[in-house]
């Protein structure tokens, strides 16, 4: 039983005790005197018969007690099934960045149990301050975002063991997205919070088209190639000029993100478990000190909170 219900019972018990004690006294002043009945001439007072006698014996107010407890259970196990949401046992919110200066810096972190169900769908779930009002409904999102071009969202679908990173700011990218094999390359020209794991492929195992191999694929290509890292496109003033022309232009047009999701997107590990979420505020929304940060599901039930 809830605070608010136990306090709710004490009530009842005391109002119980009080309504006893009083149908007692008035039982003993009507007994002794209604010989005399007292003279209620100009009074506003109107006595009325209680439509139920109170129960003046202890095992019956016992008893009455008994049921009303239950009755109370009852009604605090109806009103925690509808406040509690179904996912919450799967979705937790795991931290929270409250001191950060700009929005885009500002994250919150979800994670999703590994006994979670599949799939679940938290586009349209709320996260919110619950001191102060301010939050933001979770978007929909890309499962492989592209550079510079149209990107076709839908719902955001979690999966057991994933980590969903919640910005307050806009995405450098201009949409929520999953990470994957070769999510990397964008931290070369843009800021992400968290980073992004630089774990795409090396250059020097990619596959290298048979024209390349026939006519510049010679010791110095495959040297230049060697020295290049991960996730990082060659930049044209980064290409030695002594470098045979079909090796240049292999570096420069296949070394980048894009040629790596085409090379990579069948494999079985292409797909990350991290989701970046963005809210697109312009300015901060949780409290430094003394904060509630609430997620809700679409029907506003609690999914989870944290506290600091």
């Amino acid at each position: 039983m809830s605070d608010d219900l136990k306090i709710l019972f004490v009530v009842i018990a005391l109002a119980l005790f009080a309504a006893a004690s009083a149908s007692n006294n008035h039982s003993q002043r009507s007994s002794s005197s209604s010989s005399n009945p007292p003279d209620l001439a100009g009074s506003h007072v109107t006595l009325s018969t209680p439509k139920s006698p109170v129960p003046t014996d202890p095992n019956e107010i016992s008893q009455e007690l008994g049921r009303i407890g239950k009755d109370l259970e009852k009604i605090g196990a109806e009103a925690q099934k509808t406040k509690t949401s179904p996912w919450g046992d799967s979705v937790e919110i795991e931290s929270a960045s409250p001191y950060a200066r700009e929005s885009s810096n500002e994250i919150v972190t979800l994670h999703i149990s590994s006994n979670a169900p599949e799939k679940i769908d938290i586009t349209g779930w709320e996260i919110k301050s619950a001191i102060s009002g301010r939050g933001g409904i979770l978007p929909q999102g890309v499962r492989i975002p592209y550079w510079g071009s149209l990107n076709t969202e839908e719902n955001i679908v979690v999966r057991p063991g994933d980590t969903i990173y919640i910005s307050s700011g806009r995405s450098p990218l201009g949409v929520s997205f999953l990470t994957n094999l070769c999510t990397g390359y964008f931290e070369q020209f843009q800021n992400f919070t968290p980073s992004l794991r630089r774990q795409c492929p090396r250059p020097e195992d990619e596959p290298i088209p048979d024209s390349v191999v026939r006519k510049g694929y010679n010791d110095a290509c495959i040297n230049y190639i060697e020295t290049l890292s991960r996730c990082r496109m060659p930049l044209q003033e980064d290409v030695p000029e002594s470098l045979p022309a079909e090796c240049k232009s292999y570096v420069a047009s296949k070394i980048n993100y894009d040629q790596c999701t085409k090379n990579h997107r069948s494999d079985s590990n292409f797909f990350g478990n991290e989701w970046h979420i963005y809210l697109k505020q312009n300015e901060t929304l949780w409290k430094e000190r003394r904060e509630l940060i609430q997620l809700l599901d679409k029907e506003k039930r609690i999914v989870g909170s944290l506290s600091y």
